[in-house]
């Protein structure tokens, strides 16, 4: 698996884990200075192409605080 799905799919997981949708996560992001709607929101995950510092803030929004990385990574 390349590195681009398995960002993706990290936080689509941790998502899913805790129930947020796009629409919610965009209106979380708003809270650290990120103001994208839902739609672009949605794309940038979607294509697993994002700079760490926005998939710490996903984290940090959705109470993902704990992650592990290792698992997806076998």
């Amino acid at each position: 698996m390349e590195f681009t799905q398995i960002a993706k799919t990290i936080i689509r997981t941790e998502m899913q884990k805790r129930n947020i949708n796009f629409v919610e996560l965009s209106e979380k992001l708003k809270e650290f200075g990120i103001n994208e709607n839902n739609i672009n929101v949605s794309q940038k995950i979607n294509r697993g192409k994002f700079s760490f510092d926005f998939a710490l803030t996903v984290f940090k929004a959705i109470g993902a605080e704990d992650v592990k990385i290792g698992e997806y990574l076998k």
